[in-house]
């Protein structure tokens, strides 16, 4: 065997790499379904044992079932029953396939992973817009989406604001961290004095 990697090895792990930290973990909800599923088996058969040795419980037992089975015969009743389980096992199904995105975005840059978070992307770009708009920082706010910024201008009071000149410094900005990011604009009702 050679001891020489093949040259995609690297950009493979690196790539291995940046999906791991951009990719949530699915264990703590795997953990919770785990945990609820044996307790409630555990718990049925502790009732099952317990109740062969005491009669009182075996006779509560009887008529909780007794008074349940009768509603579960009604139409309304077992459609309602369904429409919860339905919801229930397409939430866990959706939990299980749909794949979980951390605030993050990564970047393969000359042959490095760089994983920035959103919220300092989003500050640069907040940073960029107020920097360009004349405005104070504070009167600026970015939330990040997958694939674009929503900025919200809160004018000062008897100052016009240029919608497309803070979209372009938010979209220059992104460019220059070399994020794919196309931003949205809004301006508050209300402006604020100084």
């Amino acid at each position: 065997m050679s001891d020489i990697a093949p040259a995609d090895a690297a950009p493979r792990a690196e790539r291995t790499m940046l999906r791991h930290e951009l990719v949530a973990s699915r264990t703590a909800p795997a953990v919770l379904v785990a945990t609820i599923v044996l307790i409630v088996v555990v718990g049925a058969v502790v009732l099952a044992v317990w109740a062969r040795f005491d009669a009182g419980l075996a006779s509560a037992i009887g008529g909780i079932a007794d008074r349940t089975i009768p509603v579960l015969d009604q139409p309304a009743a077992r459609i309602a029953l369904a429409v919860v389980l339905a919801l229930v096992g397409l939430g866990l199904l959706l939990l299980a396939v749909v794949p979980g995105r951390r605030a993050r975005r990564g970047q393969l840059r000359q042959g490095f992973a760089v994983v920035m978070d959103d919220g300092i992307v989003a500050d640069a770009l907040a940073g960029a817009v107020s920097s360009r708009c004349a405005l104070p920082p504070e009167h600026v706010s970015v939330v990040l989406g997958r694939r674009r910024a929503r900025v919200h201008l809160r004018p000062v009071s008897g100052v016009a604001l240029d919608r497309e000149a803070a979209a372009d410094a938010a979209e220059t900005a992104a460019r220059a961290l070399r994020v794919e990011l196309s931003a949205v604009v809004s301006v508050s009702e209300r402006g604020s004095v100084g």
